[in-house]
């Protein structure tokens, strides 16, 4: 039973009433408001006599007694009379004489009050049906932002179909299949909605999102977490690669350096104490496949990042392998005065006379493409000496040919028959048809021009 105010006015009577309706069946009780009134000065009395600091027994017994439509209340559809007897004693107090011992409450007197509560609730009930309209609005509206999101592009296309529905001259024609214009509407209309709620079946777009950069952050570790032996991997990598280039395939190497290149870079030079070496080599695999692929400038620019790298740090060989890939770029491109300068500063590193031998002839070939024929004929001679003294026929073959070639245009025919014949000779112990082919060919142009 809650407990009544000290001081008894209708607010107060009001408060009570409700917790009351609260711990008994008062929900479908109109009472009188004397009635009340009495009921609570009563028990207000008891409280003021020690009932809230003693132990209190109460027993009580509740009567309902439900009985037909009287004739005085046309309005209810039933009669309720509720007797409630309470008997309140205390360990050492007599009985508050006036403290009823019953209280008999009937549904008569002036109920506008208790209409006025009703009145109240329907307020309240109102306002809970607004609420959950607003909620019901707001989920619509999440709804849509999510069909939106879900289908991009097509969500206009959805209004459009939407509003076009709504054109009913238009949905009652047909096209020339004879199917109702309204049917495709409400078809494609139908064909988004099954979009959208396989969409969202699968996962939120934010959770999508979320996972796509999930799974971009756990790749960037694993890229950038160098492996137990960092030296070890990158020599089975530049061996990848190079299998690769050799191979043929130039896109695959050239991808595969590319990835390699973009993991050095994350290293520190502890984790790679020759980090700029195996930059310098990577730039170099790059370039020389772009040099493959057709794109010079892009090569021309790797080959100069290898060539910077081991200036920085002093490296000989990374030197001359970049200005030996520089001087190829410059002669392909037709540049021959660049290649030319550029080998010339490779000669100081050439080790082997293999190498030797092409360089010289290299840079003789240059000098013969700009009509600098004694030039051509000094580096093809000194290609000759290099390739006698290794004793490699296929370059004592081309150098040979330079050289004839070089006294062709100088006007010494019979330096270049002696040449030519030379060149036949390694021709042929190589079995090299094609060269035997061309060789004969300038020779016979050789010969007659020396008879004439």
């Amino acid at each position: 039973m809650p407990r009544p105010p000290s001081k008894t006015t209708k607010t107060s009577s009001r408060v009570c009433i409700r917790k009351l309706k609260l711990s008994t069946i008062w929900a479908i009780l109109s009472l009188h408001w004397s009635t009340i009134t009495e009921a609570i000065s009563c028990v207000q009395s008891c409280r003021t006599s020690g009932w809230e600091s003693r132990k209190l027994k109460r027993q009580s017994t509740t009567q309902w007694a439900v009985s037909p439509q009287t004739q005085h209340d046309e309005k209810c559809g039933v009669h309720i009379l509720v007797t409630q007897q309470t008997d309140l004693s205390y360990p050492h107090l007599s009985p508050n004489p006036k403290g009823p011992s019953s209280v008999k409450l009937e549904n008569k007197g002036d109920l506008s009050f208790f209409h006025k509560s009703n009145g109240v609730r329907s307020k309240h009930l109102n306002h809970s049906h607004k609420r959950e309209s607003k909620k019901h609005c707001q989920k619509m509206d999440k709804n849509e932002k999510t069909a939106k999101q879900l289908l991009g592009e097509l969500y206009s296309d959805r209004e459009y179909l939407e509003k076009l529905l709504q054109d009913e001259d238009l949905i009652k024609g047909k096209i020339r299949t004879g199917e109702r214009v309204q049917d495709l509407i409400v078809g494609c209309i139908s064909y988004l909605d099954t979009r959208t709620a396989f969409w969202q079946q699968q996962k939120p777009i934010y959770a999508r999102q979320r996972d796509r950069k999930l799974m971009q952050q756990q790749w960037n570790r694993v890229l950038h977490k160098p492996p137990s032996d960092p030296t070890r991997y990158i020599l089975n990598s530049l061996e990848e690669i190079d299998t690769a280039l050799s191979s043929g395939s130039t896109d695959s190497g050239l991808k595969k350096a590319c990835e390699l290149m973009k993991v050095v870079k994350e290293w520190s030079g502890e984790v790679l104490p020759n980090k700029r070496e195996v930059l310098g080599n990577l730039h170099s695999c790059i370039g020389n496949a772009l040099m493959d692929l057709g794109d010079m400038d892009k090569a021309l620019h790797h080959h100069e990042k290898d060539l910077e790298l081991a200036k920085k740090g002093d490296l000989m060989d990374s030197k001359s392998r970049a200005l030996d890939n520089i001087g190829r770029v410059y002669a392909r491109i037709g540049k021959f005065q660049q290649a030319i300068e550029v080998w010339e500063e490779k000669l100081p590193l050439v080790c082997g006379g293999l190498e030797k031998a092409w360089l010289f002839h290299e840079i003789g070939r240059c000098y013969l493409e700009l009509k600098r024929y004694s030039e051509a004929r000094d580096y093809g001679y000194r290609s000759l000496m290099a390739a006698d003294d290794i004793s490699d026929k296929k370059w004592q073959l081309n150098a040979s040919v330079l050289m004839a070639q070089a006294e062709l245009k100088l006007g010494n025919y019979k330096a270049c028959v002696l040449h030519f014949e030379r060149a036949l000779d390694r021709a042929k112990l190589l079995q090299d048809d094609s060269a035997s082919e061309a060789i004969q060919k300038a020779l016979r142009e050789a010969r007659h021009r020396v008879t004439q």
